[in-house]
Parts: structure tokens; C-alpha cells; sequence
């Protein structure tokens, strides 16, 4: 019974930190509509730029010379190679698709930012699920 109840409280306080989530994720559709409200010329391309989560490149420690897992080095770093370059494609499509507006005109700088944080939200939900 213990355990139950243990778990039962865990998963209330996951729920509650995905509640808090959701609701600035929330408010940051509601900013971003202030920038980019739904009658604009570009609402659509420049919508899906915001919405589109991209993977942000991670560092990784490599084992250093004579270390275990040597053999293992070089699939990771073509592994590692294969990921960025699809990262690249993925933000020069992104970058293509807002490329010729005006930023003043479209507030792209600042919708850049409400980007950024949209996806440390992604980022810090995804570390609760």
C-alpha cells in the first residue's frame, strides 16, 4: 500500500509539472500570435517554423585513446556524422522557409526566440516522460 501511494504521488507531481508545461506552451502561442496574428500573408510558413522541433546538437565525451570501446569508435563518430548532417538539412530547410520575409515587417527575430523557448519546454517534457 505504501508503494502505491508512493507512486500515486509521483505520478500527481509528473501530471502537475506537465500541467505547468502545457499551459506556458499556452502562452507562448498566445505571444506568438501577437507577432504573427492568423490574417497575415505568411501565417502558415512562418507558423510551421515555429512549430517544428528540431533536435539541438549535443556534445559527446569521447573515450580517449586506450580506453575500452575503441572499436566502437568509429560507428559512433559515423553515427555522430549521419545525425549532424541530418540536423544541418533540417535547419537550412527551416532557414529557407523564412529566408526572404522582412524580419521587421514579421517579427522574425522575436519569433525566433519564442522558438527557443518553445523548445527548452519540448526539451524539459520530454525529460518527465
Amino acid at each position: 500500500m505504501k508503494e502505491i501511494n508512493e507512486i500515486s504521488r509521483k505520478l500527481k507531481d509528473k501530471k502537475k509539472e506537465i500541467d505547468e508545461i502545457k499551459e506556458k506552451e499556452e502562452d507562448l502561442m498566445i505571444r506568438f500570435h501577437e507577432f504573427c496574428p492568423e490574417r497575415s500573408d505568411k501565417y502558415e510558413e512562418i507558423r510551421k517554423f515555429f512549430e517544428k522541433i528540431i533536435k539541438r546538437r549535443r556534445r559527446v565525451e569521447k573515450p580517449e585513446k586506450g580506453d575500452a570501446g575503441e572499436d566502437d569508435e568509429d560507428e559512433d563518430e559515423d553515427a555522430e556524422e549521419e545525425e549532424e548532417m541530418e540536423e544541418e538539412e533540417d535547419e537550412d530547410e527551416d532557414e529557407n522557409t523564412i529566408a526572404g520575409l522582412p524580419p521587421e515587417e514579421y517579427k522574425i527575430e522575436d519569433i525566433e526566440k519564442l522558438r527557443e523557448d518553445r523548445l527548452d519546454l519540448y526539451e524539459e517534457k520530454e525529460k518527465i516522460l
